[in-house]
């Protein structure tokens, strides 16, 4: 899997953001955090661990086995912050986000 995170908030910011005029158009622009040497998957394991280690191991809601091996790419998205004038928000907020939510869910039910 290429390494190449977004957040869903980001994807939604950019196609509103999009809209403005002073958005340059016929234009392809490159959404990704951590750039330009992107992630490695496996690195949520250990996000999990630090922000959410009461529902990590085994029997747990996060019981963190496996791995998921990366294909790195390299990206350039300097024009694409250039013209929205924002950063990416960070893979470890995202996934912190993502997790929170997860782990949330028993308590919802």
């Amino acid at each position: 899997m290429v390494g190449v995170p977004i957040s869903v908030a980001d994807v939604a910011r950019a196609h509103v953001d999009a809209l403005k005029s002073s958005i340059p158009g016929n234009a392809e622009y490159i959404l990704s955090s951590d750039t330009p040497d992107g992630i490695e998957w496996d690195t949520a394991l250990s996000i999990a661990q630090t922000h959410f280690p009461e529902s990590c191991g085994p029997g747990e809601i996060l019981p963190l086995g496996g791995s998921f091996p990366t294909t790195k790419w390299k990206l350039d998205v300097s024009s694409t912050e250039k013209a929205f004038g924002w950063k990416a928000e960070k893979f470890e907020e995202t996934m912190k986000g993502l997790i929170g939510q997860y782990v949330s869910l028993p308590n919802k039910c």
